[in-house]
């Protein structure tokens, strides 16, 4: 009897020894796991602050990306408008002409003149005796447009209008006075005279 109660005792305390062994396993396992939890916490904290880093920093690319386009979009603008407020424009008639920007490097008799003018493409042109008035009015008394720098002695335009009763007479303009000639009224020269070139054309 006494033999079966050591027995039993002793198999109570290994049991005991068991559970307490099992126990300590768990907390060394449970410590473990809490561990590892807070390293995936803090991995997934630090994870989330750079993602709202990287958040923060693209919504600033995106700003600037957008800021440069408004400012090349104004620059753009700017262009147009300084180009259109560079244009030579006359007004008749509630029609609009641009003149070209400067005259030919050199003088011209008439039909080369003619031929400069059309070779420039886009519709331009000799301007005829009202064109050459309306420059005459609204840019060079007003300092505009530089006309006959070339060669100041020379003060003449070519006209595109020729004389309906003599084929090789043709208008000249006088920017130095305002006043539309005839060839065959100006001591017998005609269209082979040399004069200044400024074409124009119909803005579009």
């Amino acid at each position: 009897m006494t033999e079966d109660l050591t027995k039993i005792k002793s198999e109570q305390l290994k049991v005991i020894d068991e559970n307490v062994q099992l126990k300590k396993t768990n907390n060394e396992l449970l410590t473990q796991l809490n561990f590892r939890i807070d390293t995936l916490l803090k991995k997934n904290n630090l994870l989330t602050s750079e993602i709202e880093s990287l958040k923060s920093k693209n919504k600033i690319l995106i700003q600037e990306k957008e800021t440069n386009e408004n400012l090349l979009n104004l620059s753009k603008i700017k262009k147009i408008e300084d180009e259109e407020n560079n244009k030579l424009i006359i007004n008749i008639n509630d029609k609009k002409i641009l003149v070209y920007h400067k005259d030919f490097p050199k003088t011209m008799n008439w039909e080369e003149a003619k031929k400069a003018c059309e070779n420039l493409g886009e519709g331009w042109r000799l301007p005829n005796n009202e064109e050459l008035k309306a420059a005459y009015m609204q840019l060079h008394l007003k300092g505009l447009g530089g006309f006959y720098l070339n060669d100041e002695s020379v003060s003449d335009y070519w006209s595109i209008e020729e004389d309906k009763s003599e084929s090789n007479e043709a208008y000249f303009f006088c920017i130095a006075n305002g006043l539309i000639q005839n060839t065959a009224d100006s001591n017998g020269r005609d269209k082979e005279e040399e004069y200044n070139v400024r074409a124009v054309r119909l803005v579009n």
